[in-house]
């Protein structure tokens, strides 16, 4: 009895130190393997992070180009790469990243300096003039849609049995109706350009309130362009307007808000400069057009797209950007501006006026003629 005992203990010994083996074999195992996984997540972010750079490189490359063949005269307003090659921009730009590295390289860089729609980040209470030209001046634009959503990813909006309010000193937020909670007002001043005179501005100039009260998912907020005559007494000058917003709206529009200002015809005109303003929070835009024919137009001399992809070995990234052109930038708001006492030499009283002869002014000192 005391030798099977012992061959029995001897048995489970053995028993016991094979599970053993296999279980320190499976820890091991289990730690190779995430070690290798950590170590294959920090290498692929890294290639990530360069495929990027690459990336980035071959929009730099492409802004470069563009901007110089504006500046040289030569770039046409629909110019376009719509195929990847290894050279996109001819003698003098070279898709590697870095000395002599060729696994970091942009492998692919479309641009289009015709894009279907325009798009713009508007700071809260700035101002941006954007031109919306059509490519075939033939066609006189009918149609602009300006669709916008809070920059901050904002999603809520006024709700569709709310009055248009806007937001007071005093105003507490009374079922969801406070602008300052929630996406903002985008205004829109619509002017064609024709003859920038007095008379036309006054008459043909008109502006929107685009008001981001909620609606059907998919549906546009509409108005009306101004009527032949005096704008300043038409019934759709100054007009709020619901961009019927809808967070469930993607991807049949470009944002959560949309609204379309139709009849732009009666302007005549295949060039308009809208002049948008964020109000109460900051918002971003796009703006898209249609002609006479309901066809969506191509827009030029205002930004350029640019599509780029980077690659890292096997890491591939792909970035989408747009440039402004040159020619475009900077468009002031005002016809003059001035950091300084501004020389006032007409006065104005009733039945008549002046213009002063600033040669005898000593007072304000802006006016003196040295």
């Amino acid at each position: 009895m005391k030798d099977i005992r012992n061959r029995e203990n001897g048995f489970a010994s053995f028993i016991m130190t094979i599970a053993f083996i296999i279980l320190v074999t499976l820890l091991v195992t289990g730690f190779t393997l995430v070690a290798r996984q950590n170590q294959e997540q920090s290498q692929n972010r890294q290639l990530s992070t360069q495929a990027f750079y690459a990336a980035e490189s071959g929009v730099a490359d492409a802004s470069d180009f563009l901007i110089a063949k504006q500046k040289a005269g030569t770039l046409a307003a629909d110019a376009h790469q719509d195929n990847c090659t290894s050279a996109p921009f001819g003698v003098g730009y070279t898709p590697s990243v870095g000395s002599s590295n060729q696994d970091v390289k942009y492998t692919c860089v479309l641009y289009q300096t015709a894009p279907r729609s325009l798009e713009y980040n508007l700071s809260k209470d700035v101002s941006r003039i954007v031109r919306v030209q059509s490519s075939d001046n033939t066609k006189n634009i009918d149609e602009i849609t300006i669709s916008w959503e809070d920059s901050g990813g904002e999603q809520t909006f006024v709700p569709s049995t709310s009055p248009q309010l806007l937001p007071q000193v005093d105003y507490t937020d009374d079922g969801g109706a406070n602008l300052n909670k929630h996406t903002g007002i985008v205004r829109a001043t619509l002017i064609p350009a024709g003859s920038l005179d007095r008379t036309s501005l006054t008459t043909a100039a008109q502006t929107v309130f685009l008001f981001p009260k909620a609606g059907a998912a998919n549906s546009t907020g509409t108005v009306s362009y101004l009527a032949p005559g005096n704008s300043l007494s038409d019934q759709n000058q100054g007009v709020f307007s619901d961009g019927n917003c809808n967070k469930d709206s993607k991807p049949a529009h470009p944002r959560y808000c949309q609204v379309t200002i139709r009849g732009l015809n009666r302007a005549g005109s295949s060039t308009f400069y809208v002049r948008l303003r964020a109000m109460y929070r900051s918002s971003n835009v796009t703006i898209s057009a249609t002609n006479t024919d309901r066809d969506q137009v191509q827009l030029v001399n205002e930004q350029a797209l640019i599509d780029s992809t980077g690659k890292a070995n096997n890491v591939l990234r792909r970035i989408q950007v747009r440039i402004p052109l040159a020619t475009t930038a900077n468009r002031p708001e005002y016809a003059a501006e001035t950091v300084d006492d501004f020389c006032k030499r007409l006065i104005v009283y009733p039945g008549g006026g002046q213009v002063l002869d600033p040669t005898g002014m000593t007072s304000p000192p802006s006016c003196q003629i040295n």
